[in-house]
């Protein structure tokens, strides 16, 4: 009998892709997954992950970002390995980015200029990809995750 719910610690890797200017930027991750397997082939599961290193994510600000993934894993589960496949919304916040409210103005000494702020932001992000499970024991599962976070950036908040 398989256990219908699953908890471990997990790590990842993000890397953001920017211009050449600014190059590449491959963060790890340390976190949390939570399945819950339906059947033998199809399972929802629950992702959490913090990036602890103060980065430039997103926009001209630097800070530490932490991402959720909500979704479904579908494939085929054999005796001592499984394939699936995901899909998985969520969404990446990141601390202290540099954001310009479009339209928003402050008069300093008689001169109007854009307001500027540090502060959070939200992306949304979709986690499409596959997953390769191995099960060496009864209650160990080693699993590996090929894939896609695409992080939809806005060009400024609203």
């Amino acid at each position: 009998m398989e256990s219908k719910i699953e908890l471990g610690p997990q790590f990842t890797a993000l890397t953001l892709f920017f211009d050449e200017f600014r190059g590449d930027v491959t963060e790890p991750g340390f976190g949390a997954r939570l399945t819950y397997n339906v059947n033998r082939k199809i399972a929802f599961e629950a992702e959490g992950t913090l990036f602890p290193n103060k980065t430039i994510f997103s926009g001209l600000g630097e800070g530490r970002a932490v991402q959720a993934q909500f979704g479904v894993k579908a494939g085929k589960r054999f005796s001592k390995f499984g394939i699936f496949g995901k899909a998985r919304p969520g969404f990446l916040s990141v601390g202290e980015v540099f954001s310009n409210e479009p339209g928003s103005m402050v008069v300093i000494f008689g001169s109007t200029i854009p307001d500027a702020r540090i502060g959070r932001k939200t992306h949304f992000t979709t986690d499409l990809g596959g997953v390769f499970e191995f099960y060496p024991t009864h209650r160990i599962i080693v699993r590996f995750d090929a894939g896609d976070t695409i992080v939809r950036c806005n060009a400024h908040s609203h």
